[in-house]
């Protein structure tokens, strides 16, 4: 996957000791022949993402994403985040996301992707957290290219 366009937004502290990032890319993809090729695709893509040994997954789902009418697959997972050194058995940080890859709906060789992520130190809760992230993914509007 070769990313054309991406930016990403954070804030500090709100709630308190979290980090919230809003990111989003385009990038190139070959245009699936189905639904359930993006979906495989996407999980195929996101499997592959390199070890590091950074991160350990505490849980993680794929699925298509029904309630948009663009081809589009949502995820959530959370991670244990060990830090760059990768100190298996230290401190870690939990790392929340909530995305979604689509299609393009003008362009199907465009894959487009949106996530909400917080990391945060362990224990602590964000109890809306699942609910801005799903508002987030549905509020994207998807123009010309």
């Amino acid at each position: 996957m070769r990313s054309t366009y991406q930016s990403a937004f954070g804030a500090i502290g709100t709630p308190k000791n979290d980090t919230m990032i809003v990111s989003s890319s385009v990038y190139n993809i070959q245009p699936p022949a189905s639904k359930d090729a993006f979906l495989k695709a996407v999980h195929e893509g996101r499997s592959n993402e390199p070890k590091t040994g950074r991160f350990e997954v505490i849980r993680n789902s794929e699925q298509l994403y029904k309630e948009r009418a663009e081809t589009c697959v949502i995820y959530k997972s959370a991670s244990k985040d060990f830090g760059a050194e990768a100190k298996r058995g230290g401190q870690y940080s939990v790392l929340e996301v909530i995305g979604m890859h689509c299609i393009s709906p003008q362009k199907p060789n465009i894959g487009i992707q949106v996530e909400l992520s917080r990391k945060a130190p362990p224990g602590t809760t964000y109890p809306d957290f699942e609910a801005d992230g799903l508002a987030l993914l549905q509020s994207v509007k998807f123009g010309a290219f």
